[in-house]
């Protein structure tokens, strides 16, 4: 335990924070729509995300660079796009982010739900990156966040009490789906997180925690067949006796992941690029026009009415996904120019490796919007 919570670092808070509502949402539709094949594109989007996640911090590790402060001082407009596009993928995963856990909280405690996001979007905007309190309640609730491996041991006992025809039943996901999969698991606030780590070992292990919750949510969305409202079954509502510990991690992570993003769009309002030491002024730069954006989507949201929730979430989920692909294209840059000074054999790994990715995913996105 002891060495769990020294590695709770920026590494760790990144893919944790990454852990939201967007995630768990669209892993459960996964689980429930497509049966095996979906629990295993489930694990198979965590892969991009370990990749970029590492292709960030490896050159740190090796040079001392990052790809935001190397971009903005060798080519600023490059630097520039790539900023902008982590901006505003951000703000769209704050915004989903705002209205699942909004809802979440009213069909459990009752009443409207926008009340309920004005608090969250409150309290996450409140937690500073530069003091030792903020420091500390970043990492109680990445420490909470972990309750989430309850999902786990919710997928064990649903090998024993479910149907595992169901999940060998599965059906192909369209283009689209998959892209709103690689959006949900993306996170484009985590790559400017990632910058400030400088060690492999706290990403390493929070992305072993990560892979083992998002295979056993869409596990268990497949053997239990849920079939009706999935805001009600993120809570795992049917299993009383451990889903406060599901609440918990859900809450948690949410407020995290939400935090992490004033603190991350207040950098970059900012013009500086230290995610985690950050002070509340900047983040009060941001606070009052993405709660006046929030609120005023979420009122047309409310209007609409709860159907368009899962539409919301798949489209929203789309479009991060096509701007966290087109946020891998400054770093591809960014690598190929550490790779021509130096040579280095790692660099020219990691050089490859993005580059299929990218090319993956542009195929991807290109097909879907085409046929």
């Amino acid at each position: 335990m002891k060495k769990i919570m020294k590695n709770l670092g920026p590494g760790f808070i990144a893919v944790l924070s990454g852990i939201e509502l967007t995630n768990v949402f669209m892993y459960m539709l996964f689980g429930r729509l497509y049966g095996l094949i979906g629990v295993l594109l489930v694990t198979i989007s965590i892969i991009p995300m370990i990749f970029v996640q590492e292709a960030i911090t490896v050159p740190k590790i090796l040079y001392g660079t990052t790809p935001s402060s190397y971009l903005l001082t060798h080519r600023r407009k490059t630097g520039v796009f790539y900023l902008v596009t982590i901006y505003f993928g951000s703000l769209l995963v704050l915004f989903v982010n705002a209205i699942i856990i909004s809802v979440l909280l009213s069909n459990l405690f009752g009443g409207s739900w926008l009340p309920y996001l004005l608090l969250v979007v409150l309290v996450a905007s409140l937690i500073p990156g530069n003091s030792r309190i903020g420091r500390s309640i970043e990492k109680i609730l990445a420490g909470l966040s972990l309750f989430l491996l309850i999902y786990f041991v919710a997928f064990i006992i649903s090998l024993f009490h479910g149907s595992v025809d169901r999940m060998l039943s599965y059906s192909t996901p369209s283009l689209l789906m998959i892209i709103a999969l690689w959006g949900a698991a993306s996170s484009p606030y985590s790559m400017l997180v990632q910058e400030d780590d400088d060690d492999l070992g706290d990403l390493r292990l929070s992305l072993l925690v990560s892979i083992i919750i998002s295979f056993s949510i869409s596990g268990i969305a497949s053997i239990a067949n849920i079939q009706t409202n999935i805001i009600g079954a993120l809570a795992l509502a049917s299993q009383d006796y451990y889903s406060y510990l599901v609440i918990i991690g859900l809450i948690s992570t949410t407020i995290l992941a939400m935090s992490t993003i004033f603190v991350t769009v207040g950098r970059i309002i900012s013009g500086s690029i230290k995610v985690l030491k950050t002070r509340v002024s900047e983040i009060s730069q941001v606070f009052y026009s993405v709660v006046a954006f929030i609120f005023i989507l979420s009122c047309v949201i409310a209007y609409v009415g709860h159907s368009a929730l899962e539409e919301l979430v798949i489209f929203g989920s789309a479009f991060i996904g096509i701007i966290s692909t087109i946020a891998m294209y400054p770093l591809l840059i960014y690598y190929y120019d550490i790779y021509t000074a130096s040579k280095n054999r790692v660099i020219g790994i990691n050089l490859v490796g993005l580059l299929a990715t990218v090319i993956v995913l542009t195929l991807i996105i290109l097909f879907s919007f085409l046929f």
